[in-house]
């Protein structure tokens, strides 16, 4: 298995910086603005230890790493506008910076920043998977807007949009490098799940910030407020019927005083216990994964840290 170094930070950075460079002024400072305010990095970590688990060669880790951020942090400027935030990793959003117009814009020249950036590069089985993530992620955004309201949306359906709002980037990342890796049908189908599974379980620990403890510029609660039945509570649901009538009392009034109630009754739930006994099963299927792949301990050791650090923000 071909081995590889983590990227260092600066390289990936500078990648970043060079792919949102435009003639237009205004796109490339609202770019600029995002991408300069950093953030986790999540997905390019998680490609180049994909691709080491694969014996990948490290530019094409590297390059699906980056077109990975590009398309999450479209993703990010779309959903400020939609959601209303105005803040972002610590400073104020890009459409409450450079306009709502611009927002929009902007996000829609990073994913055609992240093609160019794969196609350049010649990886274009890599590129059709990414058209198919990127269908399945706005999708799962429609569906979620679809079910809004709605307090008695199955687990089925929460589910689907946890994996298809951040599992798909993150599967996408691992099917990308397994078939420009030239593996058989069953090994991408591996890779795809293994990353499913960390890209939900990324999105429950979000989930449970907004439980419990609020996290960076999203504020407690704030999915409920919005309408939207995440998975935690969508289990606990299942468990306290309590539960669902204080939501569906609150979807129907939106009154204060019912939100309040309802949010209570979350609080007085399962749901936490539910979901990280959720996320202790996924990291299982991972590491289990991880290890079947035939990974060293040393990797394997890397990859389950990778893991424990991004669950550790509700561990």
């Amino acid at each position: 298995m071909q081995k590889s170094a983590p990227p260092a930070d600066a390289t990936l950075e500078q990648q970043l910086l060079e792919a949102v460079q435009s003639d237009i002024e205004s796109v490339r400072a609202a770019a600029e603005h995002l991408i300069a305010a950093g953030g986790k990095r999540a997905r390019p970590r998680f490609a180049f230890l994909i691709g080491e688990l694969l014996g990948v060669d490290p530019a094409v880790a590297a390059a699906v790493g980056a077109a990975a951020e590009l398309v999450h942090t479209a993703t990010l400027l779309h959903d400020d506008v939609l959601d209303g935030s105005d803040r972002r990793r610590g400073r104020p959003a890009v459409h409450a910076t450079f306009g709502i117009r611009n927002a929009i814009l902007t996000g829609d020249f990073l994913l055609a920043r992240a093609i160019e950036h794969l196609t350049a590069r010649g990886l274009f089985q890599a590129t059709h998977e990414l058209t198919r993530a990127v269908r399945e992620l706005v999708e799962a955004e429609l569906l979620q807007q679809e079910l809004a309201w709605n307090a008695a949306i199955t687990q089925a359906q929460a589910r689907r949009v946890a994996e298809g709002k951040t599992g798909a980037l993150f599967a996408w990342c691992a099917r990308g490098l397994a078939v420009e890796g030239k593996l058989d049908a069953a090994g991408i189908a591996s890779a795809d799940a293994l990353g499913r599974d960390v890209g939900f379980a990324f999105q429950i620990a979000d989930d449970l910030l907004d439980i419990h403890a609020g996290g960076g510029d999203k504020p407690t609660r704030a999915d409920l407020r919005a309408g939207h039945v995440t998975f935690p509570v969508r289990l606990a649901c299942d468990r306290d019927a309590e539960l669902e009538a204080a939501i569906r009392t609150a979807f129907a009034s939106r009154r204060e005083a019912d939100f309040e109630a309802a949010c209570a009754a979350v609080e007085r739930s399962p749901a936490v216990a539910l979901a990280r006994t959720e996320l202790e099963q996924a990291r299982k299927r991972f590491s289990d994964a991880v290890r079947a792949a035939g990974a060293s301990s040393e990797l394997a050791g890397r990859m389950e840290g990778f893991f424990d650090a991004e669950i550790s923000r509700q561990r």
